[in-house]
């Protein structure tokens, strides 16, 4: 880690020990003042108040719903934490991955853990400046998030599914634990491994994740950090293993398009965040109790100084001991071990404003900081290539602030970013929401709007690169991209209904070309609109989305006009409040399209147009059954294999696997349940 880490850390510091005599306490005027400790009892008496020790809910933003578990991800962009629902319903269980939205198809390499793109433009998520090319199709399952976790006493769940076979099939084991050893202080941790294997294209993928995660308040000053290590394996070798497919009869033998090879890619990312602060003004608000006896006093921050910082280290290696014959190569014909590595440093100095969010109307929230970037990356060079890797480092400065606003029938927040300095410099982004909901009591309509604007310098990746199989130059061809980015969202809860619009007018949008060199179009423009459904009546339930989308520019941007999902299902209390059944079928269909292709070497989706994906549905049954804290499932995929002919593919070149069973089972070791928060 750069020595600016260290400076960053210290000047923090020193600013949080002259703080330190500032009263911690928020003294109240009462009949009866208690600290709550573990074991007291809660005073009875009448216009009795109890002062309630600072928990981690002081530091978070309010949620929406009341949920055992309270999860708050931290949105970089906004230097804001967002809550996020805790699903413990079971009803898509089965797919474990939680990065995979279910009801958004995707074009993926026949593993549940690879290379993919989700084919809902909007749904794809942009990787960051310091991110190579060649990370765009596993940032869905690598990317780290911070986020920050309150539970009254242990929450632990594990995860485990497996196809019925022996050998074959994926394996997918996962065990999350947090809980708060005290008020103010929570620590936990998460453990995941997945293996899989698609026999049609010889295909592995291999997918480990550990990560620690501790939070602290204590008086003024508050700390959260997390460690994240990834791992991510793909081999392909050799191609076709399934005799049904190499007997095909609609594809002819030797013709099947799949990449023929031996090879290995390995990915990792290894990632550090730490945010501290110290409420340089704290505030307090009361709330009474259900009895009215007892009236709690609760402490929130008013003015705190922050220091958020993160590390992390990103690479990517390539081995290809056999490469197929007939390609030209820039450094050998017989053996390539490419690899691409990027660090990234980034520290941030902030001050924050909070509002009273209990109180009926009050000032807007405001956070304002300054922020600096180290960024070195690493890749072969011609002429270097055995002597080892050359080495670039960039450094930037930029400036930030956030604004939200709460009021008893909307909700409003914008956020800004711009590098001033450095080699960044003109990158600025500029976004705002706006969240309406009239009807204070009944809530059954809610409309949200959102605007937002962004302008971005080509990556050091996307303007220098060389491998074995690809090099260009495109520092003086590349120009910086900007796009308006507009959307509305009617939400009715109600009925479970969201209808939305969105659209995004691009200038000099990058993609990758046929030749997978990166390509500007001067103007793209994207318009989609969706319908998404959750319809419950006497134990029958209907989810759905419907998704329309066009791109005016196919050539760089290709996306088939028409996806949808939809999952029709019995739900069955068989014991009351103990043991739930459902059985649901499932289906995801995209219309046809020349969707892009992968390439092994470089990692990457570009441009292709000779193979149409799509106009095809993948049907999946499942069995739920949900007894107490424990979740099973078993589910037969691709249920209609051979019912629509042979063109069942999930990525150019890839098909989907063959019709399978597939069971699995999750368990909480403590239930959710409601409960009475400090909120």
């Amino acid at each position: 880690m750069p020595r600016q880490a260290l400076v960053f850390t210290i000047i923090f510091f020193g600013i949080l020990l002259l703080s330190s005599g500032v009263e911690g306490a928020v003294r109240c005027d009462s009949v009866a003042a208690v600290m709550l400790q573990s074991g007291e009892g809660i005073p009875s008496g009448k216009d009795s108040t109890a002062r309630v020790p600072q928990t981690l809910f002081q530091q978070m933003p309010v949620a929406d719903t009341v949920r055992y578990l309270h999860q708050w991800r931290l949105n970089r962009a906004a230097w804001q934490y967002e809550p996020v629902q805790q699903d413990t319903a079971f009803l898509v269980s089965h797919l474990f991955d939680d990065r995979v939205q279910f009801y958004r198809p995707y074009t993926h390499l026949s593993l549940r853990y690879a290379p993919m793109q989700y084919d809902e433009f909007f749904a794809r998520r942009a990787a960051d400046y310091a991110v190579s090319p060649s990370f765009l199709g596993v940032w869905e399952h690598l990317e780290a998030e911070h986020s920050n976790y309150v539970a009254q006493g242990p929450y632990s769940h594990f995860n485990a599914a497996k196809d019925f076979g022996s050998g074959e099939g994926e394996l997918y084991a996962r065990w999350f634990y947090t809980q708060n050893l005290a008020p103010g202080l929570n620590f936990g941790f998460n453990i995941m491994h997945a293996d899989d294997l698609a026999t049609m294209v010889n295909l592995k993928s291999r997918y480990n994740v550990g990560s620690l995660f501790a939070s602290f308040v204590q008086g003024r000053f508050y700390a959260s950090g997390s460690v994240a290590i990834r791992r991510m394996e793909h081999s392909l070798n050799g191609g076709m293993t399934s005799t049904r497919w190499l007997l095909d009869t609609v594809v002819a033998q030797g013709q099947f398009p799949v990449y023929h090879t031996n090879n290995n890619t390995q990915l990792a990312q290894n990632r550090f965040t730490l945010e501290t602060g110290v409420n340089l003004l704290q505030g307090a608000y009361t709330r009474t109790d259900s009895t009215q006896n007892i009236r709690y006093v609760y402490q929130h921050p008013t003015l705190t100084l922050l220091l958020l910082q993160s590390y992390r280290k990103l690479a990517r290696a390539y081995v290809e001991p056999t490469p197929p014959a007939g390609r030209s190569y820039n450094i050998a014909d017989n053996y390539t071990h490419d690899s691409v590595a990027s660090q990234s440093y980034d520290a941030r100095l902030g001050l924050a404003y909070r509002h009273n969010e209990h109180g009926k109307y009050y000032f807007p929230s405001l956070r304002a900081w300054l922020g600096y970037t180290y960024d070195s990356y690493s890749q072969p060079q011609p002429l270097l290539y055995l002597r080892g890797y050359a080495q670039k480092a960039e450094s930037s400065l930029y400036v930030g602030a956030n604004l939200e606003y709460r009021l008893p029938y909307m909700r409003f927040s914008a956020n800004g970013l711009l590098y001033g300095v450095g080699a960044r410099a003109g990158d600025a982004a500029l976004s705002a929401s706006l969240w309406l909901h009239p009807f204070q009591n009944l809530r059954d309509l809610n409309l949200a709007l959102r605007f937002s604007t962004v302008r971005t310098n080509p990556s050091y990746f996307e303007q220098h690169h060389y491998s074995n199989t690809q090099n260009w130059e495109l520092a003086d061809v590349l120009k910086p991209t900007t796009y308006l980015h507009s959307e509305a969202e009617l939400h009715l809860p109600w009925a479970d209904t969201r209808l939305g619009i969105r659209n995004r007018l691009y200038r000099q949008y990058t993609y990758f070309n046929l030749w997978c060199v990166p390509a500007q179009v001067s103007t793209l423009n994207v318009l989609a609109g969706y319908l998404q459904e959750d319809f419950r009546w006497m134990g029958v339930n209907v989810t759905s989305r419907l998704v329309l989308q066009h791109s005016s520019q196919a050539s760089a941007l290709a996306l088939p006009l028409f996806t949808a999902y939809g999952s029709v299902g019995y739900e069955l209390e068989a014991v009351p409040e103990v043991l739930w059944l459902r059985i649901a079928l499932e289906c995801t269909y995209r219309s046809q399209y020349y969707a892009d292709t992968y390439n092994v070497p470089l990692g990457i989706y570009h441009r292709q147009y000779t193979f149409q994906l799509g106009n095809y549905p993948f049907m999946d049954v499942v069995l739920n059954v949900k007894w107490k804290g424990a979740n099973l499932f078993v589910m037969v995929g691709h249920l209609n294999e051979d019912w629509f002919g042979r063109n069942s593919f999930s990525s150019v070149g890839y098909p989907e696997r063959e019709r399978g069973f597939r069971f699995g089972f999750q368990w909480y070791f403590y239930t959710p349940q409601d409960e009475e928060k400090a909120f």
